[in-house]
């Protein structure tokens, strides 16, 4: 049986006061990502065979926020992390800070001689809700074909009405293109914020909660939360989940009132 953590928008920033965004005064009243990862995981065995960070590690992060980030959370986890950019995410600066190249792949793969985990890159520029592109539903069509049991990896979330914001565009043709294979053991996702649970046919679908902060949207005003979760899988013929969250560590932030 494979163990895997799931974390994701963590949002980090050194200096939340450099932010151009419109939420930039709440952020430093929430508790730093790796207090909440602490809290959380307290209770729990972090020896698990693989860490995955699903996107939005930072908040348009430099790239020694993106080195501090990863420093953390190295310190915590002795084991492989498996990462995915998000809409957040300064790509470039990432990609320098956890690859040391910023012209490094935009998919990866983790893999031992049980599973493979495919991270896929749904971010892009031009599409903060995301894009999957046909060059990356190749990727993962290829990888599939191997026969290997897989999970796939993704930022933005794949189905429609899951949320208020809208899903990744070409979700659509990549779920019908890779769940034809029966190898495909479960897809997961960040972004919402919320965590989320369905099956897709017969292949696990989860949506991680966020270790940063939670939105409530009320026509124009927007309440934020600080209530954290994180996931953690067993993996063996299919994929379980356990959802983690402690009440201690919920608190209302603050409300912004959108023009």
């Amino acid at each position: 049986m494979i163990r895997i953590i799931h974390i994701s928008d963590l949002h980090y920033q050194t200096n939340y006061n450099k932010l151009n965004c419109f939420y930039k005064e709440l952020m430093p009243q929430l508790l730093s990502p790796f207090v909440i990862i602490d809290e959380l995981l307290k209770e729990y065995d972090k020896n698990v065979d693989l860490l995955i960070v699903s996107g939005d590690l930072c908040e348009n992060g430099s790239v020694d926020d993106y080195r501090m980030v990863k420093k953390q959370l190295e310190e915590r986890f002795n084991c492989p992390i498996i990462y995915c950019y998000g809409n957040h995410d300064n790509k470039s600066n990432m990609k320098a800070a956890i690859y040391g190249d910023r012209n490094a792949l935009d998919n990866s793969l983790w893999q031992n001689d049980k599973l493979q985990v495919l991270s896929i890159d749904s971010s892009n520029e031009k599409y903060p809700d995301g894009f999957i592109l046909d060059d990356t539903i190749d990727y993962a069509i290829e990888k599939l074909q191997t026969g290997k049991n897989t999970i796939i990896v993704t930022h933005h979330h794949l189905l429609q009405n899951q949320f208020t914001m809208q899903r990744a565009s070409g979700s659509d043709k990549f779920l019908s293109q890779i769940k034809k294979y029966d190898n495909l053991k479960g897809i997961v996702t960040g972004h919402t914020h919320h965590f989320f649970h369905t099956m897709i046919d017969k292949i696990p679908y989860y949506t991680v909660g966020s270790c940063s902060f939670l939105i409530s949207e009320y026509q124009k005003t927007l309440r934020f939360y600080q209530k954290p979760e994180i996931n953690y899988y067993e993996v063996d013929d299919t994929i379980k989940c356990q959802r983690i969250r402690k009440d201690s560590l919920d608190k209302y932030i603050g409300i912004v009132v959108q023009n």
